[in-house]
């Protein structure tokens, strides 16, 4: 039920307000977004990089690497990588 002071309003002077929709940011051309985090990533763990115990680190950036290189399109001698779908992640 209205209140009395917005019911005795003509209808022409209520409005409903809500929130503007989102636009949905479409990323040009296709996988901009991701590439740019996953390039954030290997910067960070290129920092963490020292002269020893770190074999792990440099197996993660090679393979975060290769997903750029992939959602790039760019070819890859990786056996494991049969296509180039961008939308697996």
């Amino acid at each position: 039920m209205k209140p009395d002071c917005v019911s005795n309003l003509p209808l022409t002077c209520l409005k409903i307000y809500t929130m503007p929709r989102k636009k949905k940011f479409k990323d040009f051309p296709g996988n901009l977004i991701k590439i740019k985090v996953l390039e954030d990533e290997i910067k960070y763990f290129k920092s963490l990089i020292q002269e020893t115990d770190t074999g792990h680190i440099y197996t993660t950036i090679d393979a975060l690497e290769t997903r750029v290189k992939a959602l790039k399109g760019i070819e890859t001698d990786d056996p494991f990588i049969y296509h180039t779908d961008s939308n697996l992640i």
